[in-house]
């Protein structure tokens, strides 16, 4: 598979994110809660820039090179970059695959996959090639943080239950791909499980750090109760 070839999924995907609604929605700045303690606990590396996956309009790019880092924001939807670029012109922000890095091996200190975003990547087999991508990229010791969507998590509210519902009805509730409704299109997402997902990274040439979710840490404390936890990673010395 060519992986920086669009499979019929991702196009769905990146219609959706590519939206002029969507665009607007994403006109935010600031990293979340959860994601200033991963930037604070384990990205204490700031001697290689720093790979923001994903970023959308640059709610995370931002506030990243406020902190200090030496920040590259990348994203798949031209239509998020062009806002980027109008928001924070000073940033360098670049339209890029993230299957497909365009990179010189060992050139980051860390690298943010936030919201979700590698989730959007279909087949799975592409989103493996995605975390090998990464790790190539990443020089020895390199962390990665990215979050992801728990396939175990129990919903506490009626969206919740309604996408289950409907994966349910359509045959996809016990597969990798979960199809949801974006009030700007559809989505085609990744549903994994915590304890394989490690496993998966480990595979990969990865050394497991930790996973943090908004109220709980640790694969026991996230397995059922977070939706979107961040597993976070690093490259071999």
């Amino acid at each position: 598979m060519e992986n920086h070839i669009l499979s019929r999924e991702e196009r769905e995907n990146l219609a959706t994110f590519t939206h002029k609604g969507s665009v607007n929605a994403y006109k935010k700045e600031g990293l979340t809660e959860s994601e200033t303690t991963i930037v604070a606990k384990y990205f204490t590396d700031k001697s290689g820039p720093l790979l923001d996956i994903g970023c959308g309009a640059g709610r995370t790019t931002a506030p990243l090179k406020t902190t200090g880092f030496d920040v590259y924001g990348i994203d798949l939807s031209g239509a998020m970059i062009r806002e980027a670029r109008s928001s924070y012109p000073a940033l360098p922000f670049m339209v890029m695959n993230a299957c497909c890095l365009g990179f010189r091996s060992g050139t980051f200190s860390n690298v943010l996959f936030s919201f979700n975003g590698i989730d959007c990547i279909f087949p799975y087999e592409k989103r493996l090639a995605c975390l090998r991508e990464i790790h190539r990229v990443l020089k020895p010791g390199g962390v990665l943080a990215y979050s992801s969507h728990n396939a175990l998590w129990i919903p506490r509210n009626r969206i919740g239950w309604g996408i289950i519902k409907e994966n349910l009805l359509e045959g996809k509730l016990f597969s990798h791909y979960r199809k949801e409704r974006d009030p700007y299109g559809i989505l085609f997402l990744y549903y994994g499980i915590p304890f394989i997902e490690t496993r998966t990274l480990r595979s990969l040439g990865y050394i497991f750090t930790g996973i943090e979710g908004r109220s709980h840490s640790g694969i026991r404390g996230v397995l059922f109760n977070e939706c979107s936890p961040y597993f976070i990673a690093k490259k071999h010395e």
